[in-house]
């Protein structure tokens, strides 16, 4: 069944396929192009290009299908024209030099598309729109994959034997005539590195036979791989529901790409499905045994499910092949810390304070520890040197306000949840903390004020509510507390204080079955409440306690 998104899409694509043909002067110049008789031109949704022969799939064309999905206001004929302007740009540039469509091709093309046009690679990969054809054409710049995917589209419309090359981590270009083969790195302004190269650097599994790595790829393959990066920028936004359906393509085009698989492992993560994690991290560890990451995404998802020795186990592996893997001490301290082996946890950090010197992360992890063996006078000294060391260190800076309250400094607590709210002015947490603290000190109109900020960012709970109820109790505002406490109760109908606070309300107002009611549940969720007290509204309401 075809969706208004892709009716609308395929609409689009006709229109302008229409308008192409019928302009005499592009149908010549298209005549010359290597990619002009496949099927893959006239095709307008991803459910069609998976349903192609490789031979017909055309590269540049899925790519920008892929855009139109991501923006709507990308017109993908108008990049595939613009494409097919620089291939024949390249194919003049040839004959002008009598050179054939071959090896000689690619000096040519480098020098046009990094020294002419500038293309160039990106030195931050934070920006997801960087990842699709569309914007490489307009920034001209993207990531390595990107940037591959424009070098591949060209190559098919100029007829060179390019294929797509990935390791992990990093996607490049390759050019195999059969009787010629050399690497082509687009993040390198076309440089040629040998394969040697790219297998110690990136650390390709040694599976020639059976694996994806370092082989040459069909279209559809270099799609599968474009998926998957698909996958991880839904990830990122939030999308789960997206960015399986992309992983899920990813792994079904290229069953022997680790990361995929690994990428889907972390999504079932992050909803809390640990089996089905667990089965995805050591799946794609099959592929790639020697992958850190992979490795310390496993370790965390078994400590996450309870299971220690296993989980220590993973994390010493990804410390073994990559002792420099800050994150892995940190997660190795905490499962040490969350089976109360606490010294142990000690002696994780303190040698990797030793040997890789000064590190915020690993410092706050060192302080979270003492916090948890409720020795937080000891815990300011490293949460104090981590914000030495990274003056916007959040997590040190709570980590501070906590201790500050423990210990009863009031005044220190709340210049920490400024120095927070000075780097990140709307933190749900940093807020509600200050309003916490002004609540402790009784100055409640102060402690109303930050709840009620808190309120309108997202991530308000219940809690939250009864907190605020608290606060307009203690000025005797029965009117706002009782809306604060039933807004709390119809988030979540077990909060007993809740409960305890609205029956003594409605007692005080004549309302007693109202009261009973809330009395009775605050009692059956364990309130610590005065047997008299009790007793006296049961009596009011006409019930026995």
């Amino acid at each position: 069944m075809v969706s208004k998104v892709q009716q609308k899409h395929r609409v689009t694509w006709l229109l302008w396929f229409v308008i192409l043909v019928l302009s005499s002067a592009y149908a010549v110049d298209a005549a010359r192009l290597a990619n002009r008789t496949k099927r893959g031109l006239h095709i307008s949704s991803i459910e069609e290009v998976l349903q192609l022969n490789d031979r017909d799939v055309d590269l540049g064309t899925a790519a920008l299908i892929l855009s139109e999905q991501w923006s709507e206001v990308v017109g993908g004929l108008r990049y595939r024209a613009q494409l097919d302007d620089m291939a024949q740009e390249i194919l003049a540039r040839l004959k002008q030099q009598g050179l054939r469509p071959n090896f000689q091709a690619i000096p040519v093309i480098n020098h046009y598309l990094f020294e002419e046009l500038g293309f160039r690679a990106m030195t931050n990969a934070d920006n997801p729109d960087d990842l699709f054809l569309h914007s490489v054409l307009d920034k001209r710049q993207g990531y390595c994959l990107s940037l591959s995917i424009l070098y591949l589209s060209l190559a098919e419309r100029v007829g060179l034997p390019l294929h797509g090359v990935v390791v992990p981590g990093h996607f490049f270009v390759r050019y195999d005539s059969r009787t010629k083969r050399f690497n082509i790195e687009t993040t390198a302004q076309g440089a040629s590195l040998t394969d040697d190269y790219y297998e110690a650097k990136h650390g390709a599994p040694d599976d020639r036979v059976n694996g994806l790595y370092m082989g040459n790829l069909s279209n559809l393959q270099t799609l599968g791989c474009l998926f998957n990066n698909f996958g991880v920028v839904y990830l990122e936004a939030g999308q789960f529901e997206a960015a399986l359906f992309h992983l899920d393509l990813a792994v079904r085009i290229n069953p022997m790409l680790s990361e995929s698989k690994a990428n889907m492992g972390n999504i079932y993560l992050r909803q809390g499905r640990f089996d089905e994690a667990i089965g995805m991290f050591k799946s794609a560890l099959d592929i790639n045994p020697n992958d850190p990451k992979t490795h310390f995404n496993l370790g965390h998802t078994y400590a996450q499910a309870g299971a220690f020795s296993r989980a220590e186990s993973h994390l010493k592996q990804t410390l073994e092949l990559d002792t420099d893997f800050i994150d892995a001490y940190v997660q190795l301290a905490a499962t040490y810390a969350l089976q109360k082996k606490y010294q142990r946890a000690r002696q994780v950090l303190s040698r990797a304070i030793s040997d890789l010197g000064p590190n915020a992360e690993l410092h706050c992890q060192l302080g979270n520890i003492y916090v948890q063996m409720g020795y937080h006078n000891r815990a300011l000294k490293p949460f104090k040197r981590a914000v030495a060391i990274q003056a916007d260190h959040i997590q040190s800076l709570l980590g501070l306000g906590r201790c500050y309250r423990e210990l009863g400094l009031a005044d220190l607590e709340m210049s920490t949840y400024d120095q927070v709210l000075a780097f990140k002015p709307d933190m749900f947490e940093a807020i509600v903390r200050k309003g916490d603290a002004y609540f402790n000190r009784k100055d409640f109109q102060q402690a109303i004020a930050e709840y009620q900020q808190a309120i309108h960012l997202d991530g308000a709970g219940p809690w939250l509510f009864e907190n605020l109820g608290k606060a307009y109790s203690e000025i005797d505002d029965v009117q706002q507390a009782t809306q604060c406490f039933k807004k709390a109760l119809d988030m979540d109908p077990n909060l007993g204080y809740s409960h305890y606070i609205l029956a003594i309300t409605y007692y005080n107002q004549q309302q007693f079955k109202a009261a009973w009611e809330h009395m009775d549940k605050a009692r059956a969720l364990e309130v610590p409440i005065p047997k008299e007290q009790i007793e006296q509204v049961a009596a009011q309401a006409g019930v026995k306690p």
